[in-house]
C-alpha cells in the first residue's frame, strides 16, 4: 500500500513548473525586447539632437569663417586704400612743392602772385582753382611749371577777372 505510483505527479509537476519557466521567460523577454525598443527609441532622439546641435554649431562655425573672411577682405582692402590714398596724397604734396620751388634769398616767391582758392583731387586728376594778381606773374608761373619735371600733364584756362583753372593729369 505504501507503494503509490508518483510517477504521473511528478510529470505533471514538471509541466507546470517547464510551463511556468517558459511563462516566466516569455516575460523576462518581453520586458527585455520592451526596454531595448525604448532604449533605441531614446538613443534614436539623442541622435538626432545632437546631430541638430551639430549642424547648428556647423552653421555657426560656417558663419564666423564668412565674416572672418569679409573682415580679412576689408582690412586688405582698407589697407590697399590707405595705402593709395597715401601715394596720391605724397604726389599732391611733391607737386605743390614744385609749383612753389624755393627761390634765391632775397626774391619773392612765385606764388605771391598766385593764390590758390581751391584744390580737387578726383584721381588720377588733380584740379587747382585760384587767383593772380597779374597776367605777367600768371605766365612766368605757367611757364616755370611747364618746364619742373613733373609726372603730370597741364591744362591751364585764364579768365579775365584774374580766376585760372589748372588742370593735372598724372600720366606714370
Amino acid at each position: 500500500m505504501h507503494e503509490f505510483n508518483l510517477r504521473p505527479w511528478r510529470m505533471l509537476q514538471r509541466r507546470r513548473q517547464s510551463r511556468q519557466l517558459l511563462i516566466r521567460l516569455l516575460l523576462i523577454s518581453a520586458a527585455t525586447l520592451t526596454f531595448m525598443i525604448s532604449l533605441v527609441g531614446y538613443l534614436d532622439q539623442q541622435t538626432q539632437q545632437l546631430q541638430a546641435e551639430n549642424q547648428y554649431r556647423q552653421q555657426q562655425i560656417q558663419h564666423r569663417q564668412t565674416g572672418l573672411k569679409q573682415h580679412q577682405t576689408l582690412t586688405s582692402d582698407q589697407q590697399a586704400l590707405w595705402s593709395q590714398i597715401q601715394q596720391d596724397r605724397d604726389y599732391v604734396v611733391r607737386l605743390l612743392a614744385k609749383l612753389n620751388p624755393p627761390q634765391n634769398s632775397g626774391e619773392p616767391s612765385k606764388l605771391d602772385d598766385i593764390q590758390l582758392t581751391q584744390i580737387q583731387w578726383q584721381p588720377p586728376r588733380l584740379k587747382l582753382l585760384g587767383q593772380y594778381r597779374s597776367s605777367e606773374a600768371f605766365q612766368q608761373w605757367l611757364k616755370a611749371l611747364q618746364g619742373a619735371p613733373l609726372p603730370w600733364v597741364l591744362q591751364a584756362q585764364k579768365r579775365d577777372d584774374h580766376h585760372f583753372s589748372l588742370e593735372l593729369t598724372r600720366h606714370d
